[in-house]
């Protein structure tokens, strides 16, 4: 049963099209926004504002949570393409590539965050809705993530390194470097920070779909599995000659993986206090991380 809706009883074809034109038009404004404003704080902020406003107008428009993937995806998938394209070549007029991708996640990001507060607000006719677009929203977002991380060990441009310099083994010795560059002011503070902050926060997302998809394992099997992904990164890049295989990657990727689980438990217990049903839609009355969840 779907909730009130302005398009009434039109065709999937007909309400297609709105989401469509309703995603374009949004997209069309937040990149007017960053442009006039340089994407500054303000500038993203305006664009969060817009995402926002666009879904609700297409939850207004069709009544149904579903119908919020294809709004996220005409953005996403225009973003991350012109991304690609500006981290290629030089195109005028077009942003840098770090912004055409932050934008892509912003879109992705706050669709489902909207979609997450309707099913906790408007109850369980909105909820019916919810775990049809978090499948859809998710399987889109893994397979991106796949992407990139292909992406970045075989297509991103490399600096060709001595034999000497392909392995490093000492914990926290790239930290300490870091830290001793910066106190002799050859490298700003903001290098160090955006060198943690990427290497963790990259390992969120994974560390998040191990909390999900392995629920019922034990904690420490799940621990072991979340340093599979930075293991088989280190390993690959050394063997083939990619980039340097650096311990202190391997554990602040195992950090921001511990981060993304805490991240899942989280936010799985808020769902379940607001809907009565865990984060994948399953009842609140199963086995759930080795305990029984009571609604």
């Amino acid at each position: 049963m779907n909730q009130r809706n302005i398009l009434g009883n039109q065709s999937y074809e007909g309400k297609t099209t709105w989401i469509v034109i309703t995603g374009i038009c949004v997209t069309a404004l937040c990149y007017g926004i960053c442009y006039l404003l340089e994407t500054g704080l303000l500038g993203i902020l305006l664009s969060a504002v817009c995402i926002l406003l666009g879904c609700g107008i297409v939850q207004l428009m069709t009544g149904e949570l579903t119908e919020l993937f294809a709004y996220l995806l005409i953005p996403c998938v225009f973003s991350g393409t012109m991304g690609i394209l500006a981290s290629a070549s030089q195109i005028p007029y077009l942003p840098q590539s770090r912004t055409l991708f932050l934008m892509a996640f912003l879109f992705w990001f706050l669709t489902v965050c909207y979609a997450v507060i309707a099913a906790w607000t408007r109850g369980n006719t909105a909820f019916l809705y919810f775990p049809v677009f978090y499948r859809r929203a998710t399987i889109f977002f893994y397979v991106v993530y796949i992407g990139l991380i292909v992406y970045g060990l075989f297509f991103y441009d490399r600096i060709p390194m001595e034999e000497t310099e392909r392995l490093q083994m000492v914990p926290f010795a790239t930290l300490a470097a870091y830290i001793e560059a910066i106190f002799n002011d050859v490298v700003p503070v903001g290098a160090l920070i955006y060198y943690l902050l990427y290497r963790a926060a990259f390992f969120l997302p994974y560390g998040f779909l191990i909390a999900l998809v392995c629920a019922k394992l034990h904690v420490v099997v799940r621990i072991l599995l979340l340093m599979v992904l930075p293991l088989v990164i280190e390993t690959v890049q050394f063997i083939f000659r990619l980039n340097r295989c650096d311990i202190d990657d391997f554990i602040f990727a195992l950090i921001g993986a511990l981060v993304g689980m805490l991240c899942f438990l989280l936010f799985n217990s808020l769902f379940l206090h607001f809907t009565g049903k865990h984060y994948n839609g399953k009842d609140a009355d199963r086995e759930y991380y080795g305990r029984k969840v009571l609604s």
